[in-house]
C-alpha cells in the first residue's frame, strides 16, 4: 500500500461521510476518502513524497473542478482538455491503492 494516514485531516462533513463511501463502494474498505486516495496516487504517481497529504488534497480538488469545469464546456477542444484530465484523476486513483 502507498498511502499514509495523517492525524491532520480536513472533514467537510456530508461531503467527506459520501466520498468515504463512494470509496468503499469502489472496493476500497481503508476509510480513507476518494480525494485522499486520488492525493496518495498523485504523490505516488508524480514521486511528490515533499508534498504533504493535505496539499495534494488541495492539488485533487482543483484538478476535479477544473475537470467538471471544462467536461460542461461548449468548446470542444476544452472539453477533451477536460476528459483528459479526468483520465489522469481515475489513473491517480487507482494508483492510491
Amino acid at each position: 500500500m502507498y498511502y499514509n494516514q495523517s492525524s491532520q485531516r480536513s472533514n467537510y462533513g456530508f461531503l467527506t461521510d459520501f466520498s468515504k463511501s463512494l470509496n468503499d463502494f469502489f472496493g476500497d474498505s481503508s476509510g480513507r476518502t476518494v480525494s485522499h486516495r486520488t492525493a496518495q496516487g498523485f504523490r505516488h504517481l508524480f514521486k511528490a513524497g515533499e508534498i504533504d497529504n493535505e496539499d495534494a488534497e488541495h492539488i485533487v480538488h482543483a484538478s476535479m473542478i477544473a475537470a467538471g469545469a471544462c467536461l460542461k464546456s461548449k468548446d470542444e477542444g476544452i472539453q477533451t482538455t477536460g476528459a483528459l484530465l479526468a483520465f489522469g484523476l481515475i489513473l491517480c486513483y487507482q494508483a492510491g491503492k
